[in-house]
């Protein structure tokens, strides 16, 4: 891509170029449009020269040579070149100014020569075109090639977005003899485009395959909290979750070997702080003329975070850990990936401590929550790889296990949490001692909802508080009868849930409240 339409891109856009293919095809034009500009700015650059050589001259000289063809081409070329051009002299006052200046401005010719560019440009006392004066003259007496994008005024009151090329222009001896002022309205339709992603939060990537370097906009960096510089396919692929790896790979080379029309990909990140990013990646490669893939372009948008208002409250405000609506839609997203995935599964451990209504009671709240955030970030530091922990209740906590095997990679962890919570914890100055209770269940084909599988977990974890606490408990299909442990007025009391399909499609997930573990706070 042309350097100059990528660093506009990255300057307007801030670093986001589009991929649907409409508006990669928009680009190559502007590509084209650039280059095929650099052509004609560079001759009308070498006529501007040999123009003001001539203007220069004194009036005898120039009447010898006004038949000259060299002379009438140069003329010819600068009054139609298709972009504003104006002559400066040392002073900055206009010396030519040619029609298509005349067009874009709005200013006649007679009335623009004699007098200095930027008050001419920018004639009005309001600050932003003060400002604008500045910047112009301080382009010119730098005396390189400088550029300036600004919003031009015209004489109907209405204004222009311009790019202003400033080139300083030099005799035979070297010394600066004017300058040469090149100004081209910005693209409309373009901006459109920059303003639509620069609204859109979504990150943008470009794999050049021939050189191996990908280059990504600083909003696909901020999703994962990647640092500035690195410029490999790395940056990417390396993050990827082990678990979804192989199906990214899978899907792009289908699309590099020309077996899919588009790449489609929605997988797992790793951020920067250590937590992972669902994100959804789309993506197209352009081909030369044989159908090789040599250029892959697309767009990332980060998918974690539920759809909700800006109100909501994602986050439990002790621990900072997801809270349930949170853990709920991390939940909802892996069983619909698991639906997709032939040998996907999953699995949730509810965590709860027993009698922590006892810490409270003796402790104070205060000393109990201090007690809360430890065991929070002693569970952290049980979990794989990729595991969620989410905090949906008081004193109780969910683990959200992704691509586990066997039954006993769940039991791994959840024996991890038991020795791990088996050392004392700190609260008030005093030494407390805790035991939990573990609930899991297993995903299978046959979850209709997220709530369905999390009652199946609280079905066990209640099992694991009713046989005395401190233990850990798998879902088994008989938990979702009703368990009658006696009598009260002559009728029957069921103290577990009863998890059926039907009742639980029709309510959110709730804990039920436990006959053992009385009122929580």
């Amino acid at each position: 891509m042309h350097s100059r339409l990528r660093r506009h891109l990255d300057e307007i856009f801030g670093d986001q170029p589009e991929s649907s293919p409409h508006l990669q095809k928009l680009l190559r034009k502007v590509d084209e449009e650039y280059r095929r500009a650099d052509g004609d700015r560079a001759s009308l650059q070498h006529a501007l020269g040999l123009l003001s050589e001539m203007l220069k001259r004194p009036p005898e000289v120039e009447r010898r040579r006004r038949t000259s063809p060299k002379m009438r081409a140069v003329a010819r070329l600068f009054d139609q070149a298709p972009f504003a051009s104006v002559l400066c002299d040392p002073d900055r006052k206009v010396t030519a100014w040619n029609a298509a200046a005349e067009r874009l401005l709005s200013i006649p010719a007679a009335e623009a020569v004699g007098r200095e560019l930027s008050m001419l440009i920018f004639p009005d006392t309001d600050a932003d075109r003060a400002q604008a004066r500045s910047e112009i003259r301080e382009l010119i007496e730098s005396g390189e090639t400088q550029q300036l994008v600004r919003a031009t005024p015209v004489r109907s009151g209405a204004e222009r977005t311009c790019e202003w090329t400033i080139v300083p222009l030099r005799g035979r001896d070297g010394g600066q003899v004017g300058h040469a002022a090149v100004a081209q309205e910005v693209d409309p339709l373009r901006d459109r485009y920059a303003v639509a992603w620069e609204g859109s939060g979504d990150g943008i990537w470009d794999w050049n395959l021939a050189t191996g370097k990908l280059w990504v906009s600083d909003s696909w960096r901020a999703i994962v909290g990647a640092p500035a510089g690195a410029e490999q396919p790395a940056e990417w692929l390396d993050r990827v979750h082990s678990a979804d790896r192989t199906a990214v790979d899978a899907a792009i080379g289908a699309h590099l070997d020309g077996q899919a029309p588009r790449f489609e990909s929605e997988h797992r990140l790793r951020h920067a702080d250590g937590s992972w990013r669902w994100v959804l990646v789309r993506g197209q490669a352009t081909r030369d003329a044989t159908g090789k893939a040599v250029r892959f372009s697309g767009s990332m948008m980060d998918v974690t975070e539920p759809r909700a208002p800006a109100s909501l409250v994602l986050n439990d405000p002790l621990t900072h850990l997801p809270n349930r609506g949170q853990f709920l839609e991390l939940l909802k997203r892996s069983l619909g990936h698991a639906r997709r995935s032939d040998g996907y599964r999953l699995a949730v451990l509810l965590v709860d401590v027993d009698r922590f209504k006892s810490v409270n009671e003796r402790l104070g709240h205060g000393a109990g929550d201090e007690v809360l955030v430890e065991l929070a970030g002693r569970l952290q530091t049980c979990l794989r790889e990729g595991d969620a922990l989410s905090r949906p209740a008081a004193d109780e906590f969910a683990v959200l296990l992704d691509e586990v095997s066997e039954t006993g990679e769940t039991q791994a962890v959840a024996k991890r949490i038991q020795e791990a919570t088996g050392r004392p914890f700190a609260g008030a100055g005093e030494s407390v001692l805790l035991t939990v209770s573990i609930g899991i269940a297993l995903s299978t084909p046959a979850h209709a909802s997220a709530e369905e599988f999390l009652l199946e977990a609280d079905a066990a974890l209640h099992r694991a508080k009713a046989q005395g606490g401190a233990r850990t408990v798998v879902f088994d299909p008989a938990m979702r009868a009703p368990q009658v442990v006696g009598l009260e007025s002559g009728r029957a009391v069921a103290t577990g849930p009863v998890a059926t399909p039907a009742s639980v499609a029709a309510q959110p997930w709730t804990a039920p409240r436990r006959v053992s573990r009385g009122s929580k706070r």
